[in-house]
């Protein structure tokens, strides 16, 4: 929690537009049938009593609290304390009574795609407008901890955005923040970054590929 009070400070010092954490309950994300994945996440759960104060810190600074929703467990608690955006992972994309599950709320989905074909976004994008639900925007994502410059392909955001005519992003995981800018050239309306105290953090690949508070800013 300490670390998480941080990077809402960081991301409140570089005027970032909303901060996003994640949810889930490790139990019911991952099968006891994968013990190293189940001992892998534990570690980073945040609970909902955390999850609440995050949200707490959030508003008394002023700045929109976006979380991610991994389960229907969680998905509910974020609805119960007035989060007004859904991030949907990539790996939800094939999870399609999920989506319809979080798409039922009403909330604007916010649904990364890395991994996924044109046909699986579509069937995605089918399952959270089927429940009337058609505010959305896609986030273009390659899901490579880090991602290689020759990897990104930031053409496939106007790609999305002829496929299916919503609103497309980038969420990004190579190393620095060029290649965010050069998505917002390409079309790119919103741009989804991590961030760190420190690169050398354990723990993590994702502190390798998030920006330090120097780069945020």
């Amino acid at each position: 929690m300490n670390i998480a009070r941080k990077l809402i400070d960081i991301g409140v010092s570089a005027k970032v537009d909303a901060i996003k954490f994640q949810a889930y309950r490790t139990e019911r994300l991952i099968s006891a049938d994968d013990p190293y994945w189940r001992e892998r996440l534990k570690p980073k759960e945040l609970s909902f009593h955390d999850i609440g104060k995050l949200k707490e810190q959030c508003t008394n600074k002023n700045i929109p609290f976006i979380c991610t929703a991994h389960e229907e467990e969680s998905g509910d608690f974020l609805e119960s304390i007035g989060v007004e955006v859904f991030k949907i992972g990539s790996g939800e994309v094939a999870n399609l009574p999920f989506l319809r599950y979080i798409a039922k709320k009403g909330k604007p989905i916010i649904l990364s795609t890395g991994m996924y074909t044109l046909s699986d976004i579509e069937k995605a994008i089918e399952a959270i407008v089927s429940t009337g639900n058609e505010n959305i925007v896609l986030l273009h994502c390659v899901t490579n901890y880090p991602t290689k410059p020759e990897e990104v392909n930031l053409k496939f955001i106007s790609t999305l955005a002829r496929a299916f005519g919503f609103p497309v992003g980038y969420s990004d995981h190579a190393f620095g923040y060029e290649i965010p800018l050069a998505a917002v050239s390409l079309g790119a309306v919103m741009l989804e970054k991590h961030i760190t105290l420190d690169h050398n953090m354990k723990g993590s690949a994702d502190h390798q590929v998030s920006c330090e508070p120097d780069e945020l800013i």
